[in-house]
C-alpha cells in the first residue's frame, strides 16, 4: 500500500464509520511500515483517545471542540 492508497483507504474508512455510526468526526489508525516501505494496518479506533504528546493532544481537543460547536 502506497501513500495514495492509504489516503483513499482512510477516506473510505471515514465514510463507512459515518454511514454506520453517524458523524464520527475523529478516528485513528494504528499503522506500521515494513522494511520495503509498505504500510501495514493493524487497527482502526473510532473513539476519541488521549495522547501523551502535548501538541497532538492539544490539536485533538481543538478538533473535538470544533466538532461539538458545529452541532450548535
Amino acid at each position: 500500500m502506497d501513500v495514495d492508497q492509504l489516503h483513499d483507504l482512510v477516506n473510505e474508512i471515514g465514510h463507512c464509520l459515518s454511514s454506520q455510526l453517524g458523524k464520527v468526526g475523529e478516528f485513528s489508525l494504528d499503522l506500521g511500515i515494513t522494511e520495503e516501505d509498505q504500510f501495514v494496518l493493524f487497527e482502526i479506533n473510532s473513539k476519541p483517545m488521549k495522547f501523551d504528546e502535548k501538541p497532538i493532544e492539544k490539536a485533538r481537543i481543538n478538533a473535538l471542540a470544533e466538532l461539538f460547536l458545529s452541532y450548535l
